[in-house]
């Protein structure tokens, strides 16, 4: 396995998590178009949830939505 610094010293590095994939795995609806903004604000513990699955699944690395 290559290192994530290896890795980058190639160029760029183009990120695809499937993070509404997740979301809706765990059984989110998401078929309004403010989804991620309405999550944030109503149910923020799954944004936390669906990260933590990826790091879970061994990511590399991680982009989160909260701050």
């Amino acid at each position: 396995m290559t290192s994530f610094s290896a890795t980058l010293a190639f160029g760029s590095i183009f990120l695809d998590g499937g993070f509404a994939t997740e979301l809706e795995s765990q059984g989110h609806d998401l078929h309004d178009s403010l989804w991620s903004a309405r999550l944030l604000r109503d149910d923020p513990d799954a944004i936390v949830a669906a990260h933590r699955a990826y790091i879970d699944a061994g990511a590399d690395v991680e982009i989160t939505s909260r701050s």
